[in-house]
């Protein structure tokens, strides 16, 4: 009897063993999968820093364009008389 517990104890690990190295080759698929997942989202991050840059800048451009044409308008409302 203590025979074929051994047995079946050594099958049953061989059984498993077998098992976990399916898995491993899915996990390694599936870390691929999201590494290239990250790469492209740090991509995407990348592109919406740089538009964020170009966006802040015209915003800056379109701020003193808006002053100065404040300003020409309060000159010609202080220097028109009725």
């Amino acid at each position: 009897m203590s025979k074929k517990l051994l047995i079946t104890g050594a099958v049953a690990s061989i059984i498993l063993l077998a098992g976990c190295s399916n898995k491993t080759e899915m996990m390694q698929d599936s870390i691929d999968n999201l590494t290239n997942q990250v790469g492209e989202l740090s991509d995407k991050v990348d592109m919406m820093a740089s538009d964020h840059s170009s966006l802040k800048a015209d915003l800056q451009a379109v701020a003193s364009e808006t002053e100065r044409a404040n300003a020409r308008i309060d000159n010609i409302a202080t220097s028109y008389k009725k």
